[in-house]
């Protein structure tokens, strides 16, 4: 009986200090609380575009690569074909020397079928050099495009807890304000 007595004064101290505390104090303990979760919100957001943000960037690190070796590939294939197109050429250039009863082993046909020669070896170091530039330029992109993931990564894990604490620290200080405020009033 004594422990139902002591319940019902402790209810009707806390009914009676509770008549003392302003709507404006409970509005501003709500909307601290409702700030909380707008900050936790705000975060799962960031958190999420940068999460996502990185996933596009590493998608077009691998098209990039893969576009480097692309170019490798088809400058080998454009360097082949130059190299059958030139020895098309010498045995055409030998077929008609030989036919017009000229020496191939001596002579201006020698110098021909070493211009000939010389010629293809620089379309073909061209034709690898242009390839090379082009791959190192995919390449150069798909490093931009990784380190812009990380950074994405970076900012994805580093997003969530900053706009929490200060909500947080907000709705510390709002209920100091309103405890302070409380106690005044029941002194």
């Amino acid at each position: 009986m004594c422990e139902i007595a002591t319940i019902a004064g402790l209810a009707t101290a806390a009914g009676q200090t509770l008549g003392k505390i302003s709507f404006a104090n409970v509005l501003s303990v709500g909307s601290s609380v409702l700030g909380m979760f707008a900050g936790q919100q705000q975060d799962t957001s960031a958190r999420d575009m940068a999460t996502y943000n990185a996933a596009v960037a590493n998608n077009n690190r691998i098209i990039s690569e893969r576009n480097a070796r692309d170019a490798e590939a088809r400058g080998r294939e454009e360097a082949r074909l130059q190299a059958q197109k030139a020895a098309d050429l010498k045995s055409r250039q030998l077929a008609t020397l030989a036919g017009q009863g000229v020496d191939v082993n001596a002579g201006t046909s020698v110098d021909l079928l070493a211009d000939t020669d010389d010629l293809a070896r620089q379309d073909i170091a061209t034709i690898n050099k242009n390839a090379g530039r082009e791959a190192a330029q995919h390449r150069a992109l798909a490093m931009n495009h990784g380190a812009q993931s990380g950074l994405h990564q970076i900012s994805a894990a580093n997003s969530g807890g900053s706009s929490g604490l200060r909500t947080a620290a907000g709705l510390l200080d709002t209920v100091g304000t309103v405890a302070s405020k409380w106690y005044a009033n029941a002194g």
